[in-house]
């Protein structure tokens, strides 16, 4: 994004250079069967963020737990974590072995965005899946992002707004498209995830194009995501972030809103964890 007060872009710059710093767990880089998984920290006043607790609950659940239980994580993000946690796990889909690595995510705009970016040119992903929490009652399975940003401000790892992490613009980047679409066929992974969701009592949608109403955060790593699959330079934080991609192969990029009425517990965590998987499946 080119637009923030100086402050809030140096903080997001700051932080981004303290992830790059980072000495990884795992070293994927020179493996061809990577996916990242992506889910938010705090904010708006909630307990936990739903996207976040999937996110972190699938990345520590045991390789092969088809018949073992999932213990509930619940996404919240440390100070000592500086904006993100990394975990890094091998997981089974259609009978092959992938590296997963999970990216839990301060909600912070231009932060998250550039952090994904990053990691995506380090590891060249078959897939990158995201996740947040949405509005509605509705699993929505996001069709585009558009280059529009709304005026409402970020959130730190423990919940509280940043005054600083606030777009003064409505336009995320200059000389980008309007529009981008999603990689992902969010028709075949919502058909995924529904094979081990029914009688859930909640709706899922797969809207045709970009929502008007998804312009948060969520909207803008999703757009950072795209512009880095597709291989389109871009900056960040006010001209502070260069980044310039060149993925050898292009991933499939979808984001999935997870209703804000979930309250996860022993009897329902399993099943939306393993719905999760039936995603990420569809997508490699």
């Amino acid at each position: 994004m080119s637009y923030f007060t100086e402050d809030g872009a140096l903080e997001v710059y700051e932080g981004f250079l303290r992830h790059k710093g980072r000495q990884d767990s795992q070293n994927f880089e020179q493996q061809p069967r990577n996916i990242i998984l992506t889910g938010f920290g705090l904010f708006a006043g909630v307990d936990y963020n739903v996207s976040g607790a999937l996110a972190e609950s699938l990345g520590y659940k045991s390789v092969h737990s088809d018949t073992q239980s999932v213990t509930f994580k619940n996404g919240t993000l440390k100070e000592t974590d500086c904006g993100v946690r990394v975990i890094d796990r091998k997981i089974t889909l259609n009978d092959l072995d992938y590296n997963l690595r999970v990216l839990l995510l301060d909600v912070l705009w231009d932060f998250s965005g550039a952090v994904l970016s990053y990691e995506m040119q380090k590891l060249n992903p078959l897939a990158v899946l995201m996740m947040g929490r949405g509005n509605d009652s509705k699993v929505i399975f996001e069709a585009g992002a558009l280059n529009i940003a709304t005026d409402s401000a970020g959130y730190c790892s423990n919940g509280e707004i940043s005054k600083i992490n606030i777009p003064t613009d409505t336009l995320m980047f200059s000389k980008k498209p309007l529009e981008l679409d999603m990689s992902w066929n969010n028709k075949k992974a919502a058909d995924a995830f529904t094979s081990k969701m029914k009688n859930k009592g909640f709706e899922v949608y797969t809207p045709k194009v970009a929502r008007d109403e998804n312009t948060y955060v969520c909207n803008n790593i999703s757009y950072m995501a795209l512009l880095t699959a597709f291989n389109i330079p871009f900056t960040a934080a006010n001209k502070k972030i260069s980044l310039t991609p060149n993925l050898k192969i292009k991933p499939q990029v979808g984001f999935l809103h997870i209703p804000k009425n979930i309250s996860f517990d022993s009897d329902n965590l399993e099943p939306w964890v393993c719905g999760i998987e039936r995603v990420l499946a569809s997508m490699v």
